[in-house]
């Protein structure tokens, strides 16, 4: 598992020990910095790792990742939350948490994990 994460190149090892501890089985974080929401500061990233699966909590972190990949989003309270209107098309799917996510893909039930 990589982190791809729009925090400064300062906050990358912190990141990394925090994810860690925190019992994710992280391989490594890129630090991508927050730069404009016009397109993802993830997006280049991504394109670089291709994954097989992008899983953020913030709608905008998806604008210009490309189609190569399943797309799921991490849902929040939709008051005040930027994870709501038109651009949720361009999500595969929506989960009330990681861990949610993370059953659901690996359900008999998933059509994409096989």
């Amino acid at each position: 598992m990589v982190c791809v994460s729009a925090v400064g190149p300062e906050f990358e090892r912190a990141r990394f020990q925090n994810l860690r501890e925190l019992g994710f089985p992280i391989e490594r974080v890129m630090a991508t910095g927050s730069g404009s929401t016009e397109v993802s500061p993830k997006a280049e990233a991504l394109h670089t790792l291709k994954p097989v699966a992008f899983v953020d909590d913030f709608l905008p972190y998806f604008r210009g990742v490309n189609d190569g990949m399943h797309r799921a989003l991490v849902t929040r309270q939709p008051n005040g939350s930027p994870n709501v209107g038109m651009e949720l098309s361009v999500v595969d799917s929506q989960h009330s948490d990681l861990d949610a996510f993370a059953s659901w893909w690996l359900s008999a039930g998933c059509a994409i994990c096989d």
